[in-house]
């Protein structure tokens, strides 16, 4: 059975259970770097509830001055070419250095214009 032949519509709520059932980290920023969607791995590995980071921006949960995650992101965001598996440090808020693994791809609206990306 074919792709075409199953139906891949998903509600925002299955949407939300298969992101929370991942085993990484994964959020998506909106083009203003503000969090759009965080899932629950992302809350354990930083300590930061989904509600709270809905609330920040990605520079706000992160140090970013001091990361080089928000260099390695914004290339994504200007280049629209993803990168995977670079090895890296995030800082979070508490100053906590966590080791990850980087994956990030742009995401595209439906005309193909820029809307944010998706990192894990």
């Amino acid at each position: 059975m074919g792709y075409s032949s199953i139906n891949m519509a998903l509600s925002p709520e299955q949407y939300r259970r298969v992101l929370d059932s991942l085993s990484e980290g994964v959020c998506t920023v909106a083009p203003d770097w503000t969090i759009t969607s965080f899932n629950a791995q992302a809350q354990v590995l930083t300590g930061v509830s989904q509600d709270e980071a809905l609330k920040l921006s990605f520079g706000e949960l992160f140090h970013c001055e001091v990361c080089e995650c928000a260099t390695l992101l914004s290339g994504v965001m200007a280049s629209g070419t993803p990168i995977r598996d670079v090895a890296t440090l995030l800082i979070d808020r508490q100053g906590r250095r966590i080791p990850v693994s980087l994956n990030a791809a742009p995401l595209r609206d439906e005309s193909g214009r820029l809307a944010g990306l998706v990192a894990s």
